[in-house]
């Protein structure tokens, strides 16, 4: 789903909203709030999500990366990708990376992100999704339209009406949201 609005109109409430219903589920939340500043950053929203659930920033070799998601069954091609993007020790991983086709890395960051994440009901904020980059929306896009797996995925987007197509890309259902009139405001 998501939710397209101007700012400042409520469309980050209602996301709290029903992440707070999800936590009280016990379901995962996982949540990525989009920056002008990581516009710039390929896969930034994959990069974010799959590294918090690996605890990446504490996987110092490449074999305690490779160790943690070869116990989830991710295959040997999406592991050789994302040791890539996550490990950057030597030059030869830059060049491996720009052998890859953008499809090809967001599929290896959506196979790692099923596996990490949908042990349990998820659910997946991304805020202001016109401040992500091209790279993390074709990862959303593939995301969106995976085989279905064991447990629910919920995707919940926000976004400026500007963002409209964007949001279309990825979510089944867009809901615009509309200003309140005074009275409406009055009585919230």
């Amino acid at each position: 789903v998501a939710l397209i609005g101007e700012p400042g109109i409520g469309k980050s409430r209602l996301a709290t909203a029903a992440m707070t219903e999800a936590l009280i589920s016990e379901a995962r939340c996982c949540v990525f709030y989009g920056a002008v500043q990581r516009r710039i950053t390929a896969f930034a929203v994959a990069r974010a999500l799959v590294g918090d659930m690996l605890s990446a920033r504490s996987l110092s070799s490449v074999d305690q990366l490779r160790d943690a998601l070869t116990g989830l069954g991710v295959e040997e091609s999406d592991l050789k990708t994302i040791e890539t993007l996550f490990i950057v020790e030597k030059s030869r991983s830059r060049q491996r990376l720009s052998d890859q086709t953008q499809t090809q890395i967001a599929r290896a960051l959506v196979n790692a992100f099923l596996a990490l994440a949908l042990s349990r009901p998820t659910l997946l904020l991304i805020e202001d999704i016109q401040w992500i980059d091209p790279e993390s929306r074709h990862f959303l896009e593939l995301l969106a339209r995976a085989a279905s797996t064991q447990q629910p995925l919920c995707m919940l987007l926000t976004g400026r009406p500007e963002s409209s197509s964007q949001a279309a890309n990825i979510a089944e259902f867009i809901i615009h949201l509309q200003p309140l009139s005074r009275a409406h405001m009055e009585t919230l």
